[in-house]
């Protein structure tokens, strides 16, 4: 059974007064700046009447068919009821006043649709009437409706001569993001008479959890082009004086991560408008899409920014936003590109602007929770974090030793590579300026090493040190400068190389000798002993080796050695004399004629001493003959195989 019409007539004949047609028009239908506006109306009535539905599997589309006399509106909320006639009807007081949830009020904001027609229809369930002058519902012929099936019809005026094309082109500025925020609404379409139209299908939310959905957004615009989007929605419940009144919600744009599309990432979003259920025109100056039941000024077009419930809603949006950080972690989508969609450039984020709140709310999270990607996959907090030029560096020093040389006591963990100045230039520039993370050069790397850490470190690592160093042409000068004690001896020991004319240190060689020497593991690829080398350091030269480390043994009266010791030193000698420097070699000779090296026998006694080489004789067979049983005849020793 239909509602009494005529009653309602008047009521409000009674309530608004019978020149209500002569005010309306400018302060109820010509309010918006964009005519068009009430497609959105619309939608957020039909919204709502899908809403009231609660668990239902049936239709939950709605399409718009214009044709040059009108617009129509199909979709499947609720049937009217009298109070839905009432509010439709109504001005200020529609039926979704006390429901806070409530996206829509039929009292005021279909009121908009009179930007074009004079005398709107509405056919459902039992309800079929057209409203004049605003506020007077009439009945009209009843329409053949599918089940469950309200329409709309809007015959245009005829003092709109342009009312087709201005519609159309409101119904173009539909896209898929229509609806994203959307929870009962899954389909939107549109079609013309001369065959125009655009079809935006929202897939069934995947639920993550309550309060994070994956949405799919599908659909075939004008141009029959097939368009898609893929975003990830976080949502926190919102109370008004204790009552649920709906939720803020913030949605990252997903995309492919790489060329075959097998992975995701987020992507940074650059037109962010202010959504309330539907786009304002207010910027949020964010990478991602930020919504909530907002008050509206009665336009709908703008958001009072002092007004205490949206101040709360901006703060509930901050809180959020931590917690979006934490779910993105959590489902493996928080990487370099998602943290380059939040606000984190300061100039962008005055106080006094909107979502100024988000910019610190931001840096403290970042700063104590693991949200920041670091190197190897996991997660840091930016107080535990620090950044390196290169991937060298990453690789040379672990978590214990970039702990043990920038904080003992507190465990460092790397940032990931991709966040580097070209790459991630804005990115880089926060966490350096505002988190103050450091980021460690190879400058900075030699200013810290020292002889306690240096001589705790393997033999493996140490070489692993000098390849990367010698990859790091430009610091070989500061490196020389800043004296750090880089080279490894052989017991272990760290020393700062000192290249005089009597090094501190030498390369290991193909003999032994006595001089300090680098140990050999430590320097056994090219790049390790091409740097070493760069530091100055060389192999000794048997010279040098035997004038400073053996004959000064042979140049005391009494000589003790023992018969390994001599032959490894005699070995040494007639390595050195082999020298190819000519001037070596005359050093060498002029040294050797005074130590007394020469094991000599006496051939009287038998007695052997160490003396000059022009004290004693070669053993010959004539000689050792000619001085048999002589004593004091000294010949060189040939009993034992010295070489």
């Amino acid at each position: 059974m239909s509602t009494d019409y005529e009653a309602i007539r008047r009521d409000n004949e009674v309530e608004y007064g019978k020149g209500v047609s002569r005010w309306a028009p400018g302060v109820l239908a010509n309010r918006y700046d964009d005519r068009t506006h009430f497609i959105f109306e619309i939608l957020q009535n039909v919204e709502d009447a899908l809403k009231k539905r609660g668990e239902w599997n049936g239709n939950r589309s709605v399409a718009f068919s214009l044709s040059s006399d009108g617009v129509t509106i199909s979709h499947f909320g609720m049937p009217f009821d009298e109070a839905d006639v009432r509010g439709v009807c109504g001005i200020l007081d529609g039926t979704k006043e006390e429901e806070p949830t409530a996206i829509g009020r039929f009292g005021i904001g279909f009121k908009s649709v009179y930007a074009f027609t004079d005398k709107p229809e509405i056919h459902s369930g039992d309800e079929h009437f057209t409203i004049e002058h605003y506020v007077l519902p009439r009945a009209v012929q009843e329409r053949s409706l599918q089940p469950e099936e309200t329409i709309i019809y809007l015959p245009f005026r005829n003092d709109e001569p342009s009312a087709k094309e201005d519609v159309l082109n409101g119904l173009r500025r539909l896209d898929l993001r229509t609806l994203l925020f959307l929870r009962e609404i899954e389909k939107i379409s549109w079609s013309t008479d001369n065959g125009r139209s655009g079809t935006y299908l929202r897939d069934a939310p995947k639920y993550i959890d309550d309060n994070i959905r994956k949405v799919m957004l599908i659909g075939q615009d004008e141009e029959e082009d097939d368009v898609s989007e893929e975003w990830i929605v976080f949502s926190r419940p919102v109370f008004n004086d204790g009552t649920h009144a709906g939720h803020v919600e913030i949605a990252f744009k997903l995309g492919a991560s790489n060329e075959d599309g097998d992975s995701q990432s987020v992507q940074q979003e650059p037109n962010s408008p202010l959504v309330v259920f539907f786009p304002t025109i207010l910027s949020t100056n964010l990478g991602f899409v930020v919504q909530g039941p907002y008050r509206t000024t009665p336009s709908r077009d703008n958001v009072p920014r002092d007004d205490p419930w949206n101040k709360y809603l901006v703060e509930e949006t901050a809180a959020l936003l931590q917690d979006a950080l934490v779910g993105l972690r959590e489902v493996g989508l928080l990487d370099v590109t998602a943290l380059q969609c939040l606000p984190i450039e300061k100039s962008r984020f005055p106080p006094g602007i909107r979502f100024a709140s988000l910019f610190p709310e931001v840096r403290k999270a970042l700063m104590t929770k693991p949200l920041l990607p670091a190197h190897g996959g996991c997660y840091v907090a930016g107080e535990k974090a620090i950044l390196a030029r290169t991937q060298a560096l990453r690789d040379l020093l672990d978590p214990e030793q970039l702990s043990a040389l920038f904080s003992p006591g507190d465990e460092l963990v790397w940032l990931s590579g991709e966040i580097t100045t070209d790459r991630t230039h804005n990115l880089h520039k926060y966490l350096t300026s505002q988190l103050g993370i450091e980021e460690v050069t190879p400058d900075w790397l030699v200013r810290r090493l020292d002889t306690v850490f240096l001589e705790a470190q393997s033999d493996e690592w140490i070489e692993r040190l000098y390849r990367y160093l010698n990859g790091q042409s430009g610091i070989f000068q500061r490196v020389r400068r800043q004296d750090p004690p880089l080279v490894r001896l052989e017991d272990g020991s760290h020393i700062t190389f000192n290249a005089t004319e009597s090094p501190n240190a030498y390369l290991p060689g193909d003999i032994p000798t006595e001089f300090p020497t680098v140990r050999r593991s430590v320097c056994q690829s090219d790049d390790a002993r091409n740097f070493l080398e760069f530091l100055g350091l060389r192999v000794p030269a048997a010279v040098d080796d035997v004038i400073t480390n053996v004959l000064p043994k042979y140049c005391d009266d009494q000589v003790d050695v023992s018969d390994c010791e001599y032959r490894s030193d005699i070995d040494r000698i007639l390595a050195a004399v082999d020298t190819d420097s000519r001037d070596q070699r005359k050093q060498l000779l002029s040294s050797l004629r005074k130590a007394k090296f020469v094991a000599a026998v006496d051939t009287g006694s038998g007695v052997i001493r160490f003396v000059r080489p022009d004290e004693a004789y070669l053993a010959t067979e004539r000689l050792k003959s000619l001085f048999e049983d002589v004593p004091g005849v000294l010949m060189v020793d040939d009993s034992k195989d010295y070489r």
